[in-house]
């Protein structure tokens, strides 16, 4: 039976470049709140631009009350939904250059691995790989459902105590009531799949899958779609993760990729 279309509402878009009578009546209202003449409005209509911080030395506080105050004051114009709140101390990561494979972290353990580092004699050698860290604000959920979204990100230049800023939140996204593609839509289209990649054909292994669904940011030249999607993740080798996102409301694979394991 052929599937319904979704509504017209659906997916959430958001324009890579806003008209100029939207980005005018945008930037009209940031003037009235601006008070750092490096910052302004992006083509999308998001904050960017640089600051300088007064702190003599970059420190875990230093980070949480910048960050902090950029946020109380432009929260709209990163694209924060109203209401939200922070443990940034937690909820802000960075990298380290100690950690692998990919050295993720909060940036409350980076600063305590730099306190462990200056306490022995490679402080010296280490030092420089810690300098000017980019810390990003990742943001997980909308409309209260899980998101693999975009970033926020804060750059910090400790040598000219500058704080560059770039990335953005979505504040909405349309939450379908139902799904017109199901679980089970989804894993046929995964069988398929994964017959095509590997060759293997997984139905005959009665294979298992971990489920969820999120939403899922989807670009293209000109815009950002918001798409609900079902996470299928299954191991497809001992050592290899699949991943595919299928979209509940188009059955569209929006993403797949590959992951390998480290044990």
């Amino acid at each position: 039976m052929e599937k319904p279309l979704p509504g017209a509402e659906y997916p959430t878009i958001y324009q890579k470049v806003l008209s100029q009578q939207d980005w005018n009546a945008k930037n009209t209202a940031f003037q009235q709140t601006n008070v750092h003449e490096n910052l302004s409005l992006n083509q999308q209509g998001f904050l960017e631009g640089q600051l300088s911080y007064e702190a003599d030395s970059l420190t875990l506080e230093t980070v949480v009350q910048e960050v902090q105050e950029l946020i109380s004051r432009y929260s709209i114009y990163m694209g924060i939904p109203a209401g939200q709140t922070f443990d940034l101390e937690n909820e802000l990561v960075t990298h380290s250059p100690l950690l692998i494979p990919d050295g993720s972290t909060s940036i409350s353990n980076y600063f305590s691995i730099i306190e462990v580092i200056k306490e022995t004699d490679d402080w010296e050698y280490f030092k420089d790989e810690f300098r000017n860290p980019q810390i990003y604000l990742k943001q997980k959920t909308i409309e209260g459902q899980q998101f693999l979204g975009p970033d926020l990100i804060f750059d910090f230049d400790e040598t000219n105590r500058v704080i560059k800023i770039s990335g953005n939140w979505l504040p909405k996204a349309f939450k379908p009531e139902n799904e017109i593609y199901s679980k089970t839509d989804a894993t046929a289209i995964t069988y398929r799949i994964l017959l095509d990649e590997t060759g293997k054909d997984f139905w005959e292994r009665k294979h298992t899958w971990n489920f969820r669904k999120v939403f899922i940011l989807a670009a293209d030249n000109e815009e950002n779609r918001i798409c609900e999607c079902w996470q299928l993740v299954t191991m497809i080798s001992d050592r290899e993760l699949f991943y595919i996102y299928i979209d509940t409301q188009t059955g569209e694979i929006i993403r797949q990729y590959r992951r390998w394991v480290m044990f």
